[in-house]
């Protein structure tokens, strides 16, 4: 085909301008404003607000249980359930409103010209109920909920960004409180929400500089007297504030998107600093370390506890993984595939904090844990108080049925042990016994 035999259509320059300036201002995959639209609209409908004495309310979307469904289902069915999310979510909007896709699983709603705040909490009310119905995608039921934050104007500011911000803070609020609800802005958030951004910042430079160690706690054997495990504990002691409570570090690094790089760090380090104990001579104690949600469902979780365990030569047999709770699996498919494939590597599993919100008595019916850990929480109540006795009595009793070892966490007082070595507890661990201490503390001797 020669010059002269192509023929092309005349360009319309003004319909490339159209679209350029289209894609510049919404979002590729749902077709929703992007952010850039989002803080023009929201610019002004916040002057047209103050001119007629109206409020503006800013809602801050993220899905709970999106990441599972990409893991799972892959990023095509993703795709596919926001476009349908932001379908649903469009249908509850004015004609005056805005919904905006920011990226990822976060959307933000603007509604204009309101009169009253009540008016945004039945509206706030209405997406988290709407998003809790299921949806159906290539024979997938799918279930996703949603966290909401809710800032308004001009009573919790009168500016874009710092009432997107402050939506995003309530937001946070929701998701720590289970996700599935909203909550409103208040002041102590916007101060708390700055704290964590700059504490993740400080967290994600200590896995580079050395600011992070481990601590060590035994697990005793009730029957024996003798240690059985030693389980791996998470400490930061940073230079600018001292000791960093793990549950707020942990916490930070799950909402940072830094869990699985610290989780990785912690499973290592425990192995290597493990090894002496189990390659010694006499008796060789299990190792535990934690596991969260994230790091379960990342997709090289596998593979990346197997590269730890060869590079570090750790015996697979000797390691449990303390999986905690929301990280039990609920549907089969992937988790229990997972789960599966650690107990073929000769890997034990424990579900960690049991009877807490998240563990699930599904998971243990189709998953065989071997190790059943009772929460802190319970031991209080230990002896005396009745719904304690009953439901750490249920728990052991469970365990035995199941062929799982119980081990209660948290044992600080003589008539706690005496109750639990009572009831035929496995395992105990907790400061009466050993408070957490470095590896070093533990010689040859300690095991016998």
């Amino acid at each position: 085909m020669n010059e002269s035999e192509v023929s092309l259509e005349p360009l319309n320059l003004e319909e490339v301008r159209d679209r350029i300036r289209h894609l510049a201002y919404h979002d590729a995959l749902t077709g929703l404003p992007n952010r850039l639209l989002l803080k023009d609209r929201l610019g002004v409908a916040l002057s047209q607000a103050l001119r007629r004495q109206s409020l503006v309310a800013v809602l801050f979307l993220d899905l709970d249980g999106f990441k599972q469904v990409n893991d799972r289902l892959g990023h095509e069915i993703g795709d596919r359930l926001l476009q349908e999310i932001a379908g649903r979510l469009s249908r509850l909007t004015r004609s005056g409103d805005t919904l905006a896709r920011l990226g990822g699983d976060e959307f933000v709603m603007v509604l204009a010209d309101l009169h009253r705040p009540e008016d945004v909490v039945v509206i706030a009310r209405k997406i988290v109920v709407a998003l809790r119905e299921p949806f159906v995608l290539h024979e997938h039921e799918l279930h996703v909920t949603a966290s909401v934050g809710v800032s308004l104007a001009p009573s919790d500011a009168d500016e874009v960004d710092v009432l997107i911000a402050n939506a995003d803070a309530a937001m946070y609020r929701a998701k720590e409180n289970g996700g599935d609800t909203f909550e409103l802005f208040t002041p102590d958030l916007s101060a708390r929400a700055a704290g964590r951004r700059v504490l993740a910042i400080e967290l994600g430079r200590a896995l580079g500089q050395g600011e992070l160690s481990l601590a060590f706690q035994p697990v005793v054997d009730l029957a024996t007297g003798e240690t059985c495990s030693m389980e791996a504990l998470a400490r930061w002691s940073s230079q600018d504030r001292g000791p960093v409570a793990p549950a707020e570090f942990i916490s930070v690094a799950e909402d940072a998107g830094l869990i699985v790089a610290l989780g990785r760090w912690v499973l290592r380090s425990a192995c290597l600093q493990a090894l002496p104990w189990v390659t010694g001579e006499g008796r060789r104690p299990s190792l535990s370390v934690n596991v969260s949600a994230q790091e379960l469902q990342h997709p090289d979780f596998l593979a990346g506890v197997a590269a730890i365990l060869s590079d570090v030569g750790f015996p697979p047999n000797l390691l449990q993984l303390d999986i905690l709770p929301g990280s039990q699996p609920e549907r089969p498919e992937r988790d229990l595939s997972i789960l599966g494939a650690l107990k073929g590597f000769g890997v034990a599993t424990a579900a960690d904090d049991f009877g807490m919100a998240g563990s699930s008595l599904e998971a243990l019916r189709q998953f065989p844990f071997d190790v059943f850990k009772i929460p802190i929480s319970f031991m209080g109540g230990i002896p005396g108080r009745a719904r304690d006795e009953a439901i750490v009595k249920s728990a052991i009793r469970l365990g035995r049925v199941l062929g799982a070892r119980v081990v209660a966490k948290g044992v600080e007082r003589d008539d706690q042990l005496d109750f639990l070595r009572y009831h035929q507890c496995d395992a105990v661990q907790g400061y009466l016994l050993c408070a957490p201490a470095p590896a070093e503390s533990f010689g040859p001797e300690f095991f016998g």
